[in-house]
């Protein structure tokens, strides 16, 4: 059961993670590898950190999965903490 401490004062904030793959990725694998197992924080969305990419100009795009592929990767999320018991 949820019980959301709505008066924490980041509650809803955004929190950001990057990570390296170590090799091109898509976006679905990315997720799968790096996103947070907290129950606090909610993924919102996953992109390519273009400025670490290798041609920031010309980030690929997998057209059969319609996602971004790259080796750097940023996870947003949201912060929904919870109310201590």
């Amino acid at each position: 059961m949820m019980n959301p401490d709505i008066n924490n004062p980041r509650y809803g904030a955004l929190v950001t993670d990057e990570f390296d793959a170590g090799q091109v990725v898509g976006a679905q694998i990315a997720c799968q590898i790096f996103e947070r197992q907290d129950s606090d924080y909610c993924l919102q969305y996953a992109s390519v950190a273009w400025k670490k990419e290798a041609d920031p100009d010309n980030i690929p795009w997998d057209v059969n999965n319609q996602e971004e592929r790259g080796q750097h990767w940023r996870l947003v999320y949201r912060f929904y903490p919870q109310a201590k018991a």
